[in-house]
């Protein structure tokens, strides 16, 4: 039987691992099939865990996106990880890109 009368420790977390992702060639962006949130474990009751960016996109735009979770337990442990999606340009039309910058 566990003791919970004393927690310090922090929570475990495990963030999936990075994304990488092609961008859709019509709209330079790309939907990130089954995005799991990541794995969690202590001792005690996690009470809390927040994601930022708080809301995820449908679809994510050109470019690098870092995906962060903060976990805290009962006892006011608190644990961090992240990962990130990153949507990259297969077919590289130049002039498409030019447009958009």
């Amino acid at each position: 039987m566990a003791d919970y009368s004393l927690d310090n420790e922090p929570p475990d977390i495990k963030c999936p691992d990075d994304i990488r992702l092609p961008a859709d060639s019509r709209d330079y962006l790309t939907q990130v099939p089954n995005l799991r949130p990541p794995r969690v474990r202590d001792v005690s009751k996690v009470i809390s865990i927040v994601r930022t960016p708080a809301q995820l996109v449908q679809k994510f735009p050109l470019g690098g996106h870092r995906i962060a979770y903060r976990v805290r337990d009962d006892w006011g442990n608190e644990a961090q990880c992240h990962f990130n999606i990153t949507v990259s340009n297969a077919h590289r039309d130049h002039t498409r890109l030019h447009a958009i910058t």
